[in-house]
């Protein structure tokens, strides 16, 4: 209707503002998740743009100016034929659109990468990366979490006396971590402190995001949840679970924030969400 026509002109005339003379970058993560106003809005602005029009349609000539779209999507959670990729179907007609397929990381680049992370040269980490791309099948979240998980238990740890990172072939081979990624991140979950453990579960439920005024709100309510969010929220950061902007603590992975919500027993879930959501509502 008129609403979402004043929307959608207000962003043309936005974006075309600020890339008329400098070039401007939208990034846009997960967008298997985006609901279709806003893969709408977006699409409809991109397949009618060009680098003519961002200067000549607002008067402005000379310049400098461009605009790029990245997008991530998970391709086994998109349709061929489903709305996202008709939309990209439809921005071709009038733009480049590249597509690049990122898979599972090879031998090759896991052992670069471990070099890297462990300041050696790839030769000597070459046996490690060959043992931890079987265990990881080359998934970057899986490898990360599976250094973390050896470094905690020692099994991969930092010799002073030979100034440089030591461990077992042998021994990091018998851990078993046949469930994956999540069976690690369970495992870390579990030894943390359980008042951390309060305030990531409540996080988990209000979203990938939460502001941290909405968990303030939250800690009013003493019969509801007692969250002590001055020794948490910094410790979940600093622990890697949260990544804080501003006000707003978001989880630095979905499967970080997956885990935490498999923490709330599935019979719990529908009346934990219901007590956020009351609380919440009293207090505005």
């Amino acid at each position: 209707g008129a609403r979402r026509n004043r929307l959608d002109y207000l962003f043309h005339v936005l974006v075309k503002s600020l890339c008329s003379t400098v070039r401007l970058v939208f990034a846009l993560d997960d967008m298997q998740w985006a609901d279709l106003l806003s893969i709408t809005v977006v699409a409809t602005f991109f397949g009618t743009v060009d680098q003519t029009s961002i200067g000549s349609n607002l008067g402005i000539t000379g310049g400098n100016g461009g605009i790029l779209l990245l997008g991530s999507y998970r391709d086994n959670e998109v349709d061929n034929d489903g709305f996202l990729m008709n939309q990209m179907k439809y921005l071709s007609l009038s733009m480049q659109v590249t597509f690049v397929s990122i898979g599972e990381l090879s031998k090759e680049s896991t052992n670069k990468m471990l070099s890297s992370m462990l300041c050696l040269p790839t030769r000597l980490t070459s046996s490690l990366a060959t043992i931890v791309h079987q265990k990881t099948c080359g998934n970057a979240m899986f490898i990360k979490e599976f250094l973390k998980s050896i470094i905690t238990n020692r099994i991969l740890q930092f010799s002073v006396k030979s100034r440089r990172w030591i461990w077992d072939d042998d021994v990091i081979d018998l851990i078993s971590i046949s469930k994956g990624v999540a069976e690690l991140l369970s495992e870390k979950l579990t030894m943390l402190p359980p008042s951390l453990i309060e305030v990531l579960k409540v996080a988990a439920a209000v979203g990938s995001q939460v502001e941290e005024s909405t968990l303030k709100l939250l800690n009013k309510d003493p019969l509801a949840f007692r969250l002590q969010l001055g020794h948490s929220l910094p410790l979940a950061v600093q622990e890697g679970f949260l990544e804080k902007a501003g006000p707003v603590y978001a989880f630095s992975h979905d499967s970080l924030q997956a885990a935490v919500c498999d923490l709330i027993p599935v019979f719990e879930r529908k009346f934990f969400h219901k007590k956020i959501g009351t609380s919440l509502m009293m207090r505005w």
